[in-house]
Order: structure tokens, then C-alpha cells, then sequence
């Protein structure tokens, strides 16, 4: 259940990042700052790749990296545009 709700608050960052004019570049970058710190931490206590240990840190990096592919999906289709400006989902 960890890694669907990892892969959920992903989608939901690349989501949200997508709905607001320019969420796309704010989206990306607090994706990119934070998945990094966060995989920079786990990584120096040993806990990024173990199982059963930090779940909920193991869950945020998934989303991160999850937000990440989504948002970089979506500029390489539409740059940096937002939902309403491409004229998606109205």
C-alpha cells in the first residue's frame, strides 16, 4: 500500500502542478528540491532502498519521483503551459 499511495501523491503533484498557470516550472522545482534532499537523507542514513524501514519517507520519494515523470511528460508534449491554455479536459 506504500508504493500506491507513493505512486497516488505523485499523480496528484503532477496534477495539481498542471491545473495552475506556470504550476508546471513551481511543480517541477519543488519536485526536483525536495525529491533530492528527501533521496539525499535516506540515502546517508541507509534507509533509501531498505525494506520495512521508513515507509512513509520510502512513500514521499516515490510521489516525488512519480511528480517528476508526470511533469516532465507533460512539457515534452506541451511545454509549459497549463490545462486551460492547451485547451484539455473542458
Amino acid at each position: 500500500m506504500w508504493i500506491v499511495s507513493g505512486i497516488v501523491y505523485g499523480l496528484l503533484l503532477g496534477g495539481v502542478a498542471i491545473e495552475f498557470p506556470k504550476g508546471t516550472i513551481v511543480g517541477l522545482a519543488y519536485t526536483i528540491v525536495s525529491g533530492f534532499g528527501l533521496l539525499a537523507f535516506t540515502i546517508r542514513t541507509g534507509n533509501a532502498f531498505s525494506k520495512g524501514k521508513r515507509l512513509v519517507l520510502q512513500s514521499y520519494l516515490i510521489g516525488f519521483f512519480t511528480g517528476i515523470i508526470v511533469i516532465a511528460a507533460w512539457i515534452i508534449k506541451f511545454g509549459f503551459n497549463d490545462r486551460d491554455t492547451v485547451g484539455l479536459f473542458k
